[in-house]
């Protein structure tokens, strides 16, 4: 299959009062080609924008399924760009949309050219938290995209400049920790025009009166990029950025993914293309009805193997064999410790963590 074709893979819709995720395949069929999914450390970036972002897609080498990349609001792509192929990690980019006329569609009928599955929100979330589209958008990104992101790439003039960009990531701020990951992903504002000092002074002001929240709680740091250079000399247009701006875009965008990279190799967070599209379906399965708590890895990765209600129950049963402080701590923690890694480690683990994925696609 063609990994730098832009396909959609979840579709925000309404059906009567309630909203609901239709997530395709798609996710399924890009991360099983992807060579050596299930070893390669793989990188994750959202990217969010309209006219520009398309632009600067088109230039990491991604194509689109439709003339002009047309789809509906709410939708969510994804596609493999030949970049983190250069860099030896491969890359994966979520490329979606804020629908800020708070319009969205109904729910289509079903395609026969791909599998879909349809989650729908619990009467809590669509009944009292959602006032508008544009809200329930912000929880779908901050659950189902910022807890696998090594990087959030927003395009501020796309969606109303840097104050609305202020907003969203303060409604996302105010949702909590998106993931208990201690790994969190770099925030990049790509500017038409602006000084870069100027304009991060601007967004950190507007998003001082929004919200109370640290910044630092869900990213690593926020990175202004200007595509008319630092200083902002020149007015956006496609005729006058030039292939410079977009390379020098792509090297920021290259250094920051390598950096992001190291730090989840440090914490243990570094996961393949199999386990990055096994968390993502769990997060979508569970996204209508998990309120405000952080995605845990380590109770996702224990989907299939929960831990034993009476566990407690079995251990003092056990330690209570031992007659002497001695045998504990020479026999009886041990044994217990073994027994704990091969519980949380049984062999063939990494295969088994699929929540009913496969990668049988011969794409």
């Amino acid at each position: 299959m063609d990994l730098c074709r832009h396909t959609g893979w979840l579709r925000l819709s309404k059906r009567d009062a309630a909203y609901e995720i239709e997530v395709s395949d798609r996710a399924d069929r890009l991360l099983g080609g992807l060579t050596q999914s299930d070893r390669l450390p793989t990188n994750f970036t959202v990217m969010i924008g309209n006219r520009v972002k398309a632009l600067t897609l088109q230039r990491l080498g991604v194509t689109h399924t439709s003339v002009g990349g047309r789809r509906g609001h709410g939708e969510v792509h994804l596609c493999a760009p030949p970049l983190g192929r250069q860099a030896g990690r491969p890359l994966v980019v979520a490329d979606a949309d804020m629908p800020l006329h708070n319009r969205i569609g109904r729910r289509k009928t079903p395609s026969s050219c791909h599998e879909a599955s349809a989650y729908c929100f619990s009467p809590f979330y669509y009944t009292q938290r959602y006032a508008n589209t544009l809200e329930a958008v912000d929880h779908v990104y901050h659950r189902l995209l910022l807890p696998f992101a090594d990087m959030v790439c927003i395009f501020a003039d796309d969606i109303g400049g840097t104050g609305k960009v202020a907003q969203r990531v303060a409604a996302w701020l105010d949702m909590g920790r998106p993931s208990t990951s201690i790994s969190r992903p770099w925030l990049v504002i790509v500017v038409d025009d602006g000084a870069e000092e100027q304009v991060l002074a601007s967004f950190r002001e507007s998003l001082r009166t929004m919200t109370s929240v640290d910044i630092s709680q869900s990213f690593e740091s926020v990175r202004i990029v200007s595509l008319a250079g630092k200083m902002g000399k020149t007015r956006f247009s496609q005729k006058l950025v030039g292939p410079a701006a977009y390379s020098r875009l792509e090297r920021e965008l290259a250094l920051m993914l390598k950096n992001t990279c190291m730090q989840r190799e440090l914490c243990s967070s570094l996961f393949s293309a199999w386990h990055l599209n096994c968390f993502l379906h769990y997060a979508a399965a569970t996204l209508g009805h998990v309120t405000a708590v952080p995605f845990d890895f380590v109770r996702a990765s224990r989907n299939a193997n929960p831990v034993a209600g009476d566990l407690d129950m079995h251990i003092q049963n056990f330690l209570s064999a031992f007659n002497t402080t001695v045998d504990i701590q020479r026999v009886a923690i041990p044994m217990l410790a073994s027994s704990l890694l091969l519980d949380h480690y049984p062999p063939g683990m990494h295969r088994k963590l699929s929540f009913g994925v496969s990668f049988n696609y011969s794409h």
